[in-house]
């Protein structure tokens, strides 16, 4: 035997193309060999595997030997006489069913021409040993059990794509979901993976159980029930799936439960939302008889059966728009994108001309893969930028070229599932534009036909079949969101049935209200949770007001989403957005007559301001002092005056400024304590600036009696900053550090890069006076790497201006120094900086 083996090998050294190795599994395999130039090279457990000079003597033998052993499977490939190529021919022979031969695709080359009538079937690629091959199945057309054939080859073309769909190509972004899925796994014996449409269950499942079947003693199973649509098919598709034999007399649930009771295995159930029911009976016996089965369930929906965890599975993480494009590759949606991409358009990268469109269109696809990959197939026709212009049509432009694979279907097909009212609860829920918690949908949505008693459960099944998502942003109440695809889908829907007007009024006095609600929240003591509730909101008032109420005319409305969004469009320093709104109302027809009119001219004035436009400030608050004096409205004139006075200290005009400011503050005593305390901030700044110390320490008095009373967080830090000023300008330096590193920690907390930006520079003063020269040109560079991020540019015209405080440092660094210090704040993390500010204010307070 060792010496036709060592015959065969050397013989392979000359003609390797035509060595065929055949590997035969099967118990008590007895075969001739007959004359056929061939040796047995390995007899390995039910394992033969024999070495060919010539393929279709191979073949020939191969197709002999399973008609006499129908039970064994056999695999025949190209290979040298090799340990590697012999373990590859066994695991291609494993591949196979009973009575199946499987040979790779250089076989089938070689024997395609053979004299015997013989077809070669395609079923896909798997993975043997280490290289990834095309597989196909041998068979005759005169094979007596053809039906039976065609069944299993069937099979095998569905695990041939299981298998080629897990080892072909990369795994993007589901590394930390692989861990969770395991996590789970050994803390419960069910685990169900659910999500919503397109986000990758199926591919994280695959991936997985090829990952860890071999950790389980008896292996595993991986079964689609995908195209199961009635419960009483699950039980059959099962056992057959499993093997397990059925007795005469025994129900196939006992047979099932039985072949898997002693089991130590892995059973992993995919697309299960058609017969949920039916599998949550399933699981729970299989559990319950079967003490060492592990079973994991794909689904858009939870099984709820006892015991169950539940891991939510949500699109990939995506970029911030505004992100150095560098950062933006490393993210896992930009990533899919780019190598999906590629498949179409070798050339095509993401860089620092597209990297911002593809940051967007991730966020506009949520994530999702799915979605991703099929709006990364038009890359061949359209660059990112035009792609995000075609998303109006998503569902015309998210398909893949044959046109078979469709997002829509795949929504579709989740909203079939649903009862007739969660479908209706859907559609309705398409107004919402960002998250809506469970009062806010049923405010909106719920009408006559989903009354109180129906509405939660109604809910609840929407969540259970992952077309809504919870948000993983706390607010003051549970929030939820439909994702861009779903909501479009849902839209589309709601266009088509009697309620829209009705529902879409309702969304409108919904945001009013909502907006109004958070504009009190703004000025209490959780203005931060309210802060946040708006950011996830505002995408409903911006689009009520400039798509809902703008087109049909309805001022009246849009003014007052306006003014009850205007702290929030301040805190957030939305200038330009906030500039553009109020301009479109303000001069619209008939907005004369408006009773808020002379406070949006002031709203608009002031984000003039704060986009230093002071032409149109002045003129903006001039209108406003005329309208509001013609209406006898003494509070809202004094506000308007504030605008005027903000504008003329924006314009160095402080003498100007101090009297516009001094009107104010004596029109908002006794009437508006928090505008008041602002104004007197603004007092106390100009004050300081005229060099008049006496009277803005009177105002300061007055400031801290009505700052015990405020409730408003960014007034008081607002006021606490002039304060600062204040004391830096009287040489009070300690007081000075003190108040400015009360006033970081609010700018901080409220995300408010304006406030920030000028504590940095009161900071760099302070530092410049105590010689700290380095350090105060780090800040600088900081400051600037702030301000990139706010619309407004702040304004300190007075003796010694900002400017001249860097240029003398500039002077004693020395400008190549300087340049380096500056471009060092600039590049170094917001975080690190912040900290190192507040342990060198705190040593100095």
């Amino acid at each position: 035997m060792e010496e036709q083996s060592g015959a065969i090998k050397r013989h392979v050294q000359s003609s390797a193309s035509t060595i065929a190795l055949l590997a035969i599994r099967g118990e008590n395999l007895d075969i001739a060999v007959g004359d056929l130039q061939c040796d047995v090279v390995q007899v390995s457990g039910p394992f033969r595997v024999y070495a060919f000079l010539e393929g279709e003597s191979a073949l020939s033998f191969a197709i002999r030997a399973l008609t006499q052993h129908p039970r064994a499977s056999a695999g025949l490939l190209l290979g040298n006489v090799s340990e590697l190529a012999i373990q590859r021919a066994r695991a291609l022979a494993e591949y196979g069913d009973s009575g199946q031969l499987v040979i790779t695709l250089a076989m089938q080359d070689l024997v395609r021409d053979c004299d015997q009538q013989l077809s070669f079937l395609e079923i896909g690629s798997t993975e043997l040993v280490g290289r990834l091959e095309r597989v196909f199945l041998v068979s005759r057309p005169s094979e007596a059990n053809h039906e039976s054939a065609l069944g299993r080859t069937s099979k095998l073309q569905e695990e041939a794509s299981l298998r080629s769909y897990a080892c072909a190509g990369s795994f993007i972004g589901r590394r930390n979901d692989m861990a969770r899925l395991s996590r789970a796994l050994d803390l419960s014996k069910l685990v169900t993976l659910h999500g919503g449409p397109g986000t990758g269950k199926s591919a994280l499942l695959r991936r997985f159980f090829f990952e860890s079947e071999r950790t389980f003693e008896d292996g595993g199973w991986l079964i689609d029930l995908g195209h199961v649509r009635h419960g009483d098919l699950v039980v059959p598709t099962l056992c057959h799936a499993i093997g397990a034999l059925k007795l005469p007399s025994e129900e196939r649930a006992d047979a099932l439960a039985s072949s898997l009771r002693t089991k130590k295995a892995l059973l992993v159930l995919d697309n299960c939302q058609a017969t949920i029911s039916t599998v949550r009976l399933v699981v729970s016996r299989l559990l319950h008889e079967c003490s060492h089965l592990a079973i994991i369930i794909g689904s858009r929906r939870p099984t709820k059966a006892s015991g169950e965890t539940r891991l939510l599975l949500q699109g990939l993480e995506t970029p911030a728009f505004a992100e150095d494009w560098r950062s933006i590759r490393e993210y896992d949606s930009v990533v899919l994108f780019e190598e999906r991409a590629q498949a179409y358009d070798a050339t095509f990268k993401v860089s620092a001309l597209n990297a911002s469109d593809v940051a967007l269109l991730c966020q506009k696809l949520d994530g999702v893969p799915l979605a991703i990959e099929l709006a990364a197939s038009k890359a061949a026709l359209l660059t990112p930028r035009q792609i995000l212009g075609r998303l109006a049509d998503r569902f015309l432009l998210l398909k893949d070229e044959s046109g078979t694979q469709r997002l829509e279907e795949t929504i579709e097909w989740s909203y079939q599932l649903l009862s007739p009212n969660a479908r209706l609860l859907l559609t309705r829920l398409s107004v919402f534009y960002g998250s809506f918690s469970v009062d806010s949908a049923e405010t909106v949505c719920a009408g006559e036909e989903l009354g109180s008693d129906a509405f939660l459960g109604t809910f609840e099944e929407l969540l259970d079949n992952s077309l809504i998502t919870p948000s993983a942003s706390e607010f003051l109440e549970k929030d939820f969101y439909l994702t861009e695809s779903v909501r479009a889908f849902a839209a589309s829907k709601l266009k088509l049935g009697p309620n829209k007007p009705n529902v879409e009024a309702n969304h409108r006095h919904w945001c009013l209200a909502f907006a109004s609600n958070a504009t009190e929240g703004l000025y209490s003591t959780n203005q931060t949770q309210w802060l946040n509730a708006m950011d996830a909101a505002y995408e409903d008032m911006r689009a009520v007001v400039s798509s809902g109420c703008l087109p049909r005319g309805d001022l009246e409305l849009a003014g007052q989403i306006l003014i009850a969004c205007w702290p929030y469009l301040m805190e957030r320093n939305f200038f330009r957005e906030g500039f553009m709104m109020a301009e479109k109302i303000v001069n619209a027809r008939g907005a004369e007559q408006l009773a808020d009119f002379p406070r949006l001219l002031n709203i608009c004035a002031a984000f003039a301001y704060y986009l230093s436009e002071l032409t149109k400030t002045r003129a903006y608050a001039l209108r406003s002092v005329r309208e509001a004096r013609r209406r006898k409205d003494v509070p809202l004139e004094g506000r308007a005056h504030c605008t005027l006075g903000m504008a003329a200290q924006g314009g160095g005009r402080n003498a100007r400024a101090r009297r516009h400011y001094l009107r104010a503050a004596a029109a908002m005593r006794g009437n508006d304590e928090n505008r008041l305390l602002t104004v007197l901030g603004n007092l106390i700044g100009v004050e300081t600036l005229l060099g008049m110390f006496e009277s803005a320490a009177a105002h300061l008095d007055e400031a801290k009696r009505l700052e015990e009373r405020s409730t408003c967080k960014s007034t008081r830090t607002s006021m606490k900053l002039n304060a600062a000023h204040l004391a830096f300008s009287t040489s009070d330096n300690r007081l000075a550090w003190t108040l400015s590193l009360d006033c970081l920690d609010g700018a901080i907390e409220h995300r408010d890069d304006l406030t920030l930006a000028l504590i940095l520079r009161t900071f760099v003063r302070l530092l410049w006076q105590d010689q700290q020269a380095e350090f105060a040109a780090v800040l600088i560079g900081a400051g600037q790497c702030v301000l990139a991020c706010s619309e407004a540019q702040p304004t300190d015209e007075g003796p010694i201006t900002f400017q001249a405080t860097c240029s003398e440092i500039e002077q004693h660094l020395g400008a190549e120094a300087y340049e380096e210090r500056v471009l060092e704040g600039r590049l170094l993390d917001r975080e690190a900086v912040l900290s190192e500010v507040r342990q060198v204010a705190i040593k100095n307070c």
